[in-house]
């Protein structure tokens, strides 16, 4: 994730929590083993600007921790889907419903600079977006089958909720090549306690 220290040591997760500050009694905390950032990462354009994170400790899904599916690579997030991510306050990072935009429209926003690996979200007024401390949160879409999927993840922007400046998100189908190339060989994690709408990726 961009300008991510590569020191594990200094980086926690957090889950099951709203609050910055991880001080909810369902707040479940993890040190992080290993942080594996993509190779082609480009710091003055962000482009694949995604990380993957090894923590020291299984993750215990429950009623308030439950993962999303990876997309397939010709997984569509059509324009005009809502969709949810992080958006809230300093103290707390909460559940914001923001509109997948189109590709073009963000392009010509931000002078041409997006490039494929990258998607925009939120509403052309503004009002509504992530923002600082928002960033490698996840932006989720839920499908027909109740199945949520990880479409974005929070990558820059100008400002917060400015008109016409939208989100910008690393887009996960363009990614998900090299996330599973990180992650093969771990164990899938045994969800039998929870509902069929959240099950590992597919």
């Amino acid at each position: 994730i961009h300008s991510m220290f590569q020191d594990p040591a200094v980086w926690a997760a957090y889950m099951g929590t709203i609050s910055l500050s991880g001080s909810d009694s369902s707040t479940v905390k993890a040190g992080v083993g290993r942080i594996i950032p993509h190779p082609s990462y480009n710091t003055d354009t962000a482009d694949f600007d995604v990380a993957v994170l090894e923590l020291d400790s299984p993750v215990p899904f429950n009623k308030y921790i439950q993962p999303a599916c990876l997309p397939g690579p010709g997984h569509r997030f059509p324009a005009g889907r809502k969709v949810w991510g992080p958006g809230g306050t300093y103290s707390s990072s909460q559940e914001a419903t923001v509109e997948l935009l189109d590709q073009a429209l963000c392009t010509s926003l931000y002078s041409h600079t997006l490039t494929d690996r990258m998607m925009c979200a939120g509403y052309l007024e503004g009002k509504i977006d992530s923002c600082q401390g928002d960033s490698g949160g996840p932006l989720v879409c839920e499908e027909p089958s109740g199945k949520f999927f990880l479409a974005g993840i929070v990558s820059w922007g100008i400002g917060c909720a400015e008109a016409k400046r939208p989100g910008v998100y690393a887009r996960v189908t363009q990614l998900r090549d090299w996330i599973l190339d990180n992650v093969r060989g771990y164990p899938v994690p045994l969800m039998r306690s929870l509902p069929q709408t959240a099950q590992a990726h597919s």
